[in-house]
């Protein structure tokens, strides 16, 4: 975990790469944090944390939907993404503080928490279980954790590039298998270990891609996400992008299949 934070979420330039393909290429007409943000059940007073906030999108982009009862700790083990989000999010719309926290070493109070918010990062942690287990310890008794992911089909056609100009799959390695750790596919058995019921809620999107320069610099951010793995090396980037460029030449487009969403964890 140390060296993905110093290698990839020391700040928030690698993490940003990602966020935009989606942002800027997705078919869905609604942007992902404000689906998310729908999904999302919070009563007057609510006390809520979110593990892995990274930069804070999801609470810049709704912003206005906030409430000002809610107590809102928002968390990273990143210092440097912590304080990206600290400056994007309007201090006034809110009660949020700001609090360093790696959950495999975290030990939260019991029933601290109303909502628990950990969006595409429980497959990150090593010791998933217990991670779980402890989310439910300081959930309250009519508590909820919302917790994002990937399917095993997400993003199928980049992988089938990068192997294709590679001849490798440093691609799928870099990602450390995340499919196999938490998806959409096995996620809820996961939790139902520790939660009494667990809905999964899926969102339909896909990427359709029309600038190879973002395409490139994607598969850059994606260097040493599982550290020491490098996907594309720096040098051969102008080639990669040459590469795309024939791809898009009859259709002025790259389609990337996505898939995605979000499971609702109750006690």
């Amino acid at each position: 975990m140390n060296e993905l934070k110093d290698k990839q979420y020391n700040d928030s330039t690698k993490f940003n790469a990602r966020v935009l393909i989606h942002s800027k290429y997705g078919t869905n007409k609604t942007p992902w944090p404000i689906w998310l943000f729908n999904q999302y059940q919070m009563p007057d007073r609510s006390r809520i944390i979110e593990f892995g906030c990274g930069n804070g999108l999801l609470w810049k982009v709704n912003s206005f939907r906030v409430n000002p009862t809610w107590k809102i700790t928002l968390s990273d083990f990143s210092q440097g993404m912590l304080e990206t989000a600290q400056k994007s999010i309007d201090a006034s719309i809110a009660n949020i503080s700001y609090e360093v926290i790696d959950l495999s070493d975290y030990e939260g109070k019991p029933d601290a928490f109303d909502r628990v918010i950990a969006n595409h990062m429980l497959y990150h942690l090593e010791n998933r279980d217990a991670a779980i287990g402890k989310i439910h310890a300081m959930t309250s008794p009519q508590g909820m954790l919302y917790c994002s992911t990937i399917g095993q089909n997400n993003m199928r056609e980049m992988k089938e590039l990068i192997n294709e100009f590679t001849g490798n799959d440093y691609y799928s390695r870099a990602l450390g298998n995340i499919s196999d750790r938490f998806s959409l596919e096995n996620g809820a058995a996961q939790l139902r270990k520790h939660f009494g019921t667990v809905e999964k809620i899926e969102f339909e999107d896909s990427l359709e891609i029309t600038d190879t320069v973002d395409l490139v610099n994607y598969v850059l951010s994606c260097n040493d996400l599982n550290p020491g793995i490098i996907v594309l090396p720096e040098e051969q980037k102008e080639e990669f992008k040459k590469f795309l460029d024939r791809k898009m030449e009859k259709t002025g487009r790259i389609h990337i299949s996505k898939s995605s969403g979000t499971f609702i964890a109750k006690k």
